[in-house]
Formats: structure tokens, sequence, C-alpha cells
């Protein structure tokens, strides 16, 4: 026996009227003063640390110090005023941590929960080594070796200079920030590139770009041959960040998954992941988002998208000579 329809107390408003409806910021009082304080303790932070710059006792030990005497807050104002987000400053932990382990495979277990403010905060406090090791990586103390590993975009807001407030450092703090979701949109493109590359070499019709494929609720980076009959579909997941987006990812790549089988049965999904994001905060939306995938490649095994193509693409679409 069919359910009857439900029925609605209230019909629902147009969009002019939401519109007319819609109250253009929420105050609230307890809010605003809750953030007052986090102001003022973050404030007093850094007046601790001005106070040392103009008595010359800038110093690891004493930063230290401070961190420990507000471990809630004061490293959180710290970093703030470097331009470094809490989601970079945890990352940038990870690699510390893994480069204190013995190879990587030994301690990817390790990472399924990351270390927080509060983790770290403690950690300070616990252990010289450790918080001798995030001093030198705020004050952009670091080997070599970390400059191929870590874009120069991202190390350059690690300067001594800028916990120091000095004001031509702070001025570079302000601008990246400005330009970091403009950096963010692209840092996947050196990947999509190196694709591309090797789908030159092949001599195979691709499109490159965010495309739109017909009857699918999501963009491509490269679609081969084209989208009227893609064979290959290429997506490029490059996180360094951005928790939420690595959960929100793999109910998105499900949907996604469905759409193709049913409207492009020849074709296959090929999955570009790499970055620190997967590692540091990957769980459980990693592994859905391998099973939605037909192939999953990394940068490491990129060159693996020769052998996909040509066997996924029929041979007439490859051009001789």
């Amino acid at each position: 026996m069919a359910t009857p329809p439900k029925k609605l107390l209230f019909t629902k408003p147009g969009v002019k009227e939401v519109l007319a409806q819609l109250t253009p910021f929420v105050y609230d009082e307890k809010l605003e003063s809750q953030f007052d304080k986090l102001l003022d303790r973050r404030k007093a932070t850094i007046r601790k640390i001005q106070e040392l710059v103009k008595q010359d006792k800038f110093s690891a030990e004493n930063l230290i110090t401070i961190i420990k005497e507000d471990p809630d807050e004061a490293l959180n104002a710290i970093i703030s005023v470097m331009g470094l987000s809490q989601e970079e400053f945890f990352r940038h932990i990870t690699l510390i941590r893994l480069d204190k382990a013995a190879h990587l495979e030994a301690a990817t277990d390790d990472f399924a929960s990351e270390w927080k403010m509060e983790k770290i905060t403690k950690q300070i406090s616990l252990d010289t080594d450790f918080a001798n090791d995030v001093l030198k990586l705020l004050f952009g103390e670091r080997n070599p070796e970390i400059k191929n590993r870590v874009p120069r975009f991202l190390l350059d807001k690690l300067d001594k200079r800028k916990i120091q407030l000095a004001p031509d450092a702070l001025v570079d703090s302000l601008i990246r920030t400005g330009l970091k979701g403009r950096y963010d949109v692209k840092k996947g493109k050196p990947i999509v590139d190196t694709a591309v590359e090797i789908l030159k070499t092949l001599r195979v019709p691709y499109i490159p770009g965010e495309i739109v494929v017909p009857k699918v609720s999501r963009k491509m980076d490269i679609v081969i041959p084209d989208v009227t009959k893609p064979y290959v579909l290429i997506e490029c997941g490059i996180f360094a960040t951005t928790a939420r987006e690595l959960s929100e990812k793999a109910l998105v790549e499900r949907q996604v998954r469905l759409e193709i089988e049913k409207n492009y049965p020849q074709a296959v999904i090929v999955r570009i992941l790499d970055g620190i994001g997967w590692l540091a905060r990957g769980g459980d939306a990693l592994k859905d988002v391998i099973a939605e995938s037909h192939y999953v490649l990394t940068g490491k095994t990129l060159q693996m998208l020769e052998a996909i193509v040509r066997n996924h693409v029929p041979k007439e679409h490859f051009r001789s000579g």
C-alpha cells in the first residue's frame, strides 16, 4: 500500500520572499565577547614578543617560555602574524614527525590522527628537542633538502622576522594571506601538466582544463579523446590541507562514478592523488575515493598513465607519424 503524501503546514517561500527576509549578518553579543577575549589573549602574547625584541632578548628559549605561559592561544597568535593557518602549521608539524621516522611506510599508521594544537603545545612543554625543532621551523631554519619537498610560496611564510613583527615581514604575511585562495586553485596544475606531456608523446587527442562532461556532476581535469564519447576521464586531487574537503570528496566521487557508469560505460576514471593532506587527514575518505576509481595514481606513479591510455582508448584515436 502506497504511503500517502505528507500534508505540509506551510507553503515554501519563493526566491524573492527569502531574499526579503534574510538578515545580512547575525549579531550575537555572547559570541562577540568570547572572541574579544581571544583577541586580547593573542594580543598579550604579541606584546610579550614585542618586549623581548625591545630588550634584545628575542630567542627560541624565551619564545618557548611565552608559549608555555598560554598553551591554548600563544602559538596560535604566533602563527597568525606569520600568515600561517592552523592547517598549514599542522602539515609542517607532520613533516617534522615524518623526518624523525625511519621511513614513511613505518610512520603512516601513526598519522591516523594528526596532532592538533593542544597536543603540539603539550609536546613542546615535555620534549625540548621537539620544541627546538618547532622553533627552528618557525624561524625559517631548515635543511636545504626541504626546498624540493615544500613549495616556496609556503616555505617563505616561515620567517623569524615575522615573529619579531618587522613591518616589511608582516606586509609579506598579509599579501600572502590574500593570495592564498588563488594559489590553492593552481596547486594541482604541475601534476596535470605532467599528465598532458605524457599524452602529447602518445599523440592522442585530449581536452585539458576544468572540463564539463555532459550528465556528470563534477568537472574533469583531462578528458580523452573528447566529451562526446570519453574513454579516459582524469581527475586530479592534490591536497595539502582542507580536511573537510577530503571527507566530502568521497561522497562526491561516489555519485560521479554512478553517473559515468550509466552514461559512459566505456570510460574509466583515473584519479591522480597526492599531497600531505591525504596522509595527515585522509582516513576513510582515501579508502572510499580509491574504491570509486578505476585507476589511482600519484605523482610518483604517473608514468603508468601511458599504459592505461593505450589499453582503454581505441587505436583509431592515436595519430601516426
